[in-house]
């Protein structure tokens, strides 16, 4: 399954940055405000409006179809079963694990399309719960600091790293687990939550902070204040906010 997330990546990635099937995603990117250095970082791609462009790949390359369906990367038919590309006219934002090996995926409509953002569900290899978005990008710099800022999305990390923030992560629209604490506490020894202040998972994500920071396991770490940081952000600004810590 990994090795076809890998092969899935990679198709992603070309037709945005290559191809004349991406240049509505390249628009998308280049109006919001993200960078050449942003993508590449972090492998940003855009599914091509076709219903069989990964499909014909995986079957091409002997990948087993039922585990692709598993694995959420292909749909099924209801009439047939017949195989179709799940994300079609998406971004796509590769979803790691801790190995830097893709696992999953995020894609994000450019259009007026619901869902607006349309994710990986749980596979074999791919768990919500046990993810954070970005964690070995930012590993060596969370070790580094002994610090991590935790964001609320995706979006959120690659537009802060891109201002300097080189430790941030994100949850995956699951409320934070043990498991998640877990990789925080054994790589880092204090974390900023950057969430919108309006944000309806802000409350119960600090007291789920506070109750996981009162196990022995996590004596040694602290719940940092509470910062918003905008979508569109300068260098500056986010200094300016980490700094009220």
């Amino acid at each position: 399954m990994k090795k076809a997330h890998s092969v899935a990546a990679k198709l992603y990635h070309h037709v945005l940055m290559l191809t004349e099937e991406g240049k509505l995603g390249r628009e998308y990117l280049k109006k919001r405000g993200f960078t050449k250095e942003q993508v590449e970082h972090f492998q940003i791609g855009f599914a091509p409006n076709r219903w069989d462009a990964l499909t014909t790949i995986l079957q091409k390359q002997g990948f087993d179809i039922s585990k692709m369906v598993e694995a959420s990367l292909l749909g099924a038919r209801e009439s047939d079963d017949g195989p179709y590309d799940r994300f079609r006219q998406r971004l796509m934002f590769p979803i790691w694990d801790a190995k830097g090996q893709v696992i999953a995926f995020g894609g994000r409509t450019i259009l007026d399309e619901k869902p607006k953002y349309l994710n990986s569900s749980d596979s074999p290899i791919f768990h919500k719960s046990e993810t954070l978005y970005g964690f070995h990008l930012a590993r060596s710099a969370i070790r580094k600091q002994s610090s991590l800022v935790l964001f609320e999305g995706y979006v959120d990390v690659i537009a802060a790293w891109a201002a300097g923030v080189s430790n941030g992560v994100a949850t995956l629209g699951t409320a934070l687990t043990a498991e998640q604490v877990r990789m925080i506490r054994r790589n880092a020894q204090s974390v900023t939550l950057c969430y919108d202040s309006d944000s309806a998972g802000l409350r119960p994500l600090i007291k789920m902070l506070r109750f996981y920071s009162r196990k022995a396991a996590l004596s040694k770490w602290q719940i940092c204040q509470t910062v918003m940081i905008p979508m569109t952000i300068s260098k500056s600004l986010v200094q300016i906010a980490l700094k009220r810590m």
